[in-house]
């Protein structure tokens, strides 16, 4: 059985954990966002799709979905 300290020091713990985990994953959401709004600028410009994704370092796939439902381009341009 655990004592109250224990519990005390295992319940801040897992706190901890929960928060690291938070801030990493807001970390990925912004660092997306960024390269959302990059693809959006650099397809605008003209960029090829295929260069965009190379350039951000994502899959062509994943930046064709974001343009395709932000409206920016069509889905038969895809």
């Amino acid at each position: 059985m655990m004592t109250l300290f224990e519990q005390e020091y295992a319940v801040e713990r897992y706190g901890d954990e929960k928060r690291a985990e938070g801030k990493a994953e807001g970390r990925t959401e912004g660092e997306l966002n960024k390269a959302k709004e990059m693809a959006f600028s650099l397809f605008q410009m003209g960029v090829p799709i295929d260069k965009i994704a190379e350039a951000a370092k994502l899959d062509v796939g994943l930046v064709k979905n974001w343009l395709i439902e932000s409206g920016t381009v069509g889905a038969k341009n895809k």
